[in-house]
């Protein structure tokens, strides 16, 4: 069961939406109002409890490597820690909206022996979708 990128662009648009006249972007927050910071590991999961699947995890694709990112089936699962971090580094380590971002597994290396940072991979056209897998890039989030 792949994730369907729609989910995660939707997020990202959300996320990094600038408020119309705001002359500074302002940082992203987690569920506690907290900022969320650079190398400090988060978990992505449904804010509505019972709302079916659970976290986001790593699965061989296919072809086995690169990975794919995956949602778990149960919500009681909240699968593995992510790390964000902005393409081009700040000095207060905190990550704001509008700026590009990497995101990555927090797991230090995989089976493939691979980077866990997320791209955008093939096209499915049996499902009209686009998904996203490992092996990007860090400081390229477009590549």
């Amino acid at each position: 069961m792949k994730t369907p990128l729609l989910s995660f662009l939707f997020l990202a648009l959300v996320a990094s939406t600038p408020l119309l006249g705001t002359a500074d972007p302002d940082p992203l927050l987690d569920v506690n109002g907290e900022k969320l910071l650079t190398g400090t590991p988060y978990y992505i999961v449904s804010a509505i409890r019972g709302g079916g699947g659970g976290g986001l995890s790593l699965l061989p694709s296919k072809t086995r490597c690169p990975l794919d990112v995956v949602q778990e089936k149960l919500d009681i699962n909240r699968g593995q820690s992510l790390l964000f971090s902005p393409a081009t580094q700040n000095k207060d380590g905190v990550l704001y909206e509008s700026t590009d971002l990497n995101i990555k597994f927090s797991t230090p290396a995989s089976i493939c022996f691979q980077p866990t940072v997320w791209r955008v991979d093939n096209y499915d056209s049996s499902t009209g979708q686009w998904f996203i897998t490992t092996n990007g890039v860090e400081g390229k989030p477009w590549s």
